[in-house]
This record gives C-alpha cells, structure tokens and sequence, in this order.
C-alpha cells in the first residue's frame, strides 16, 4: 500500500533497453489483447481492418500464463498506514478489508456489492446517516467492492468535518462499521440495493462506450464477456443470510487495511 504507483527511483534508474523489449514483448502481443467493438459495423471489414492492425507475424507470439491469485497470497494481518500532507485542506480515513477475486468466489463477491451499497451508497445509506448526518464527524462517505481479476479491497472512505481531528474520524468509521450491522438488514434495503445496482448495469449501457466497458469489464474480471449476465443473476439471488456471512467472513480486525490523511 505504500509502494509508489510508477515503481521506485531506484529501480527506474536501472532499468535497461533489454528490459524494457522484454517486458514489451511479454505484455504487448495480440495473444494477450482483447478488443472491443460495439456499434453499426460491418463484421467482415472489421475483421479485416482488425487483421491488418493486430497481425501476429509483427508481435511475440508468447503469452502470459494466467495465474489466480487467492486471498492468502494477498497478505494477512491489520496494515495501518499515515500520510501527512501539510498543504492538504482534507483530512480522510480509508478502512478496507481483503476480499477475494470474482473468478474464485463469485457469490461472496456479488453479496458484499449488495453490502456496500446498504452501506455507502447514497444519502440513505447506513454509513452515511451514521457519520454524517447523527455523529457529523464526517462531510462524506463513500467505498465499495473493487471487483477486480485479483483479490483486493472492500473499502469505505470518509472525509473529516472541518472542526474534527482525524483520529476521532479514524475511531468513528472504525466502530461505525463493527456497529453497523446491530440493526438486522432489512429486506426493504436489500430490494433497493438490488435495483440500485441494476440501475447501474441498465445506464452502462446506454452509450456504446459503455457497452464496450461493460463487456471489457467482463471478459478480464469475471472471466468471460458473457458473464456479465450471471453477475446480474447472482445479486438476484442473493439472501440477508448471504450478506450477514460475508460480513462475519471478512470484516474483523486482522483483515483491516486502514490508511489515514491528514495535514499536521
């Protein structure tokens, strides 16, 4: 979590041409793309046009052996972190939790997407009405599953109300979350975070470049571009039993990432 986004100096400055052919080589072949094409086409002068401009002869042939990651290789235990940023106006508190890949749990996955959006999504969210409308120690909260090909984070992100230190916030989100769940779920919320979500897929899909994301999106996360039908089939299926079990799985202290940001 604290490792820069472009690499470390160290590494940059020793990097030679070789290495930068080979990774091109690895990682720029058309046996490791995947191409979208969404509209009023004509099928066969796409393909050509798409031969002519991928042509295999021209590239490495190689292509990466796909590995699947699972949730103990992405480290264990509670990782705290803090950055100081003094010219920084905002003070935030991000807590996350690892939580495991579509492709090796999907039903665990699709139950905290409906979780998070209990949680976080909207104005009559429990997180929001929590921490900023009763406790006013935060001006927004937000967060979610990040459904990746690997495992990764469900995470809630918080910003601090002027006149509150970020420790206070720290501790407020903290027990906000571990607290959240003492009022039952109810099937009324889990009606309207199901539709919420459905909403979203049905909006992805009004404009061709969402159409081309979402089946993107599909194709290298869950595994297929159809897929993205069983996605929406799951989060119908999923029960308040689902939602509890996945809390209790993987919200507790051991499995915490927590970062905070402050100016002082």
């Amino acid at each position: 979590y604290r490792r820069p986004i472009i690499g470390w100096e160290e590494d940059i400055k020793n990097l030679t041409l070789q290495d930068l052919v080979d990774f091109y080589n690895s990682y720029y072949s058309p046996k490791n793309a995947i191409l979208i094409v969404v509209g009023n086409i004509d099928k066969q002068e796409i393909r050509k046009e798409v031969k002519r401009i991928f042509e295999v002869s021209s590239k490495n042939l190689t292509q990466k052996e796909e590995v699947i990651v699972g949730l103990e290789e992405f480290g264990i235990g509670r990782s705290e972190f803090k950055t100081i940023r003094k010219d920084s106006k905002s003070k935030a508190v991000i807590v996350g939790f690892r939580t495991p890949s579509y492709r090796v749990n999907p039903k665990d996955v699709v139950s905290l997407e409906v979780l998070s959006y209990i949680l976080v999504d909207g104005r009559g969210a429990r997180l929001y009405r929590d921490l900023v409308v009763d406790k006013k120690v935060a001006s927004s909260v937000s967060g979610g599953i990040m459904v990746g090909k690997y495992p990764f984070l469900t995470y809630f992100f918080a910003v601090a109300n002027p006149d509150v230190n970020v420790d206070k916030l720290r501790d407020g989100v903290v027990s906000s979350i571990f607290d959240i769940l003492k009022s039952p779920i109810t099937e009324e919320e889990i009606k309207i975070a199901k539709k919420k979500i459905k909403a979203d897929k049905v909006y992805d899909f009004e404009k061709v470049r969402g159409i081309a994301s979402s089946f993107g999106w599909s194709e290298v996360v869950l595994g297929d571009y159809r897929k993205i039908d069983e996605f929406m089939k799951l989060v119908e299926e999923i029960t308040k039993d689902d939602l509890l079990n996945v809390f209790n799985k993987y919200f507790y202290y051991d499995n915490m990432v927590l970062g905070i940001l402050d100016n002082s």
